[in-house]
């Protein structure tokens, strides 16, 4: 395992509960009605971000049981805690040599399923600040075998707007913004999505280190104050373009997508004693 998950399981076995959920996404249409139920929640929050929180607690056999078969009637796309859910395996996996093979609460670990519609989540996309590239390097010319290259209208606060109704990616420099639509490739079932064409065009480029960010003004103010040399604003992934990766078993590319909004760790345990 590598070294996120040698820290979880380290400390999966100190506290011996799930201190966070996997998050899941399901295709099961109506998935999201079972789980209105009546009556004021039995905790509720406001975080740092503004996102109210609420928890019901879900006691009724029936429910319990309708909410389990919709559940079970699709496979569920694991959107976030890659890391959770393989430290949870390698976690079984000990316990189970431990104790003879007998199952117990090991065998499952504590997930948030979300149905995959436009009204329960927002998916956003996750940028890329590149930092360390040579002195002097053409970031352009380095680009133009992979992509179309346009200039972009000012501002570039303005250029995610910009780049999706032109197709394409957002790219900012000391010296200006520009519009990278990817140009044809190889045949790929993901070759559709933005963070492939970008990856592959981006290990083209000299040794350079990679920062991954969610938030448009992060990128902008870095790039303006020299902190990166590129900004690349990449397009939010559709619900179509999971769905069609999930129905291939088809794993998205690491941070390919940032879901909004999730559940704050520590609002509920899952206590394996």
């Amino acid at each position: 395992m590598g070294t996120p998950s040698v820290h979880r399981l380290a400390q999966l076995r100190a506290c011996r509960a799930n201190l966070s959920p996997i998050w899941g996404l399901s295709p099961v249409s109506g998935l999201s009605a079972l789980c209105e139920l009546p009556g004021p929640p039995v905790a509720r929050c406001t975080d740092d971000d503004d996102v109210h929180h609420r928890l019901w607690h879900i006691t009724q056999p029936g429910v319990v049981d309708a909410i389990a078969a919709a559940v079970a009637s699709a496979p569920v796309v694991i959107a976030d805690g890659h890391h959770r859910y393989e430290t949870a395996l390698a976690y079984r996996d000990e316990q189970r040599r431990a104790n003879g093979g007998r199952a117990g609460p090991y065998d499952l670990l504590m997930a948030y399923v979300v149905e995959l519609t436009g009204e329960q989540l927002d998916v956003r996309p996750i940028h890329r600040l590149v930092r360390g590239l040579p002195n002097g390097i053409d970031v352009l010319a380095a680009l133009a075998p992979w992509f179309d290259v346009f200039d972009a209208p000012a501002p570039p606060e303005a250029l995610p707007a910009h780049a999706d109704d032109a197709g394409a990616l957002g790219l900012v420099l000391s010296g200006g913004a520009w519009l990278l639509r990817p140009r044809p490739s190889p045949a790929d079932e993901t070759d559709e999505l933005d963070v492939v064409h970008l990856d592959r065009a981006l290990a083209t480029l000299p040794p350079h280190t990679l920062d991954y960010e969610p938030d448009v003004g992060r990128i902008l103010a870095a790039v303006r104050s020299g902190e990166g040399d590129a900004g690349v604003l990449l397009r939010p992934v559709s619900l179509d373009q999971i769905a069609n990766a999930a129905r291939r078993h088809s794993p998205m590319p690491e941070k390919t997508s940032f879901f909004y909004p999730k559940p704050r760790t520590g609002l509920v345990f899952r206590m394996l004693d």
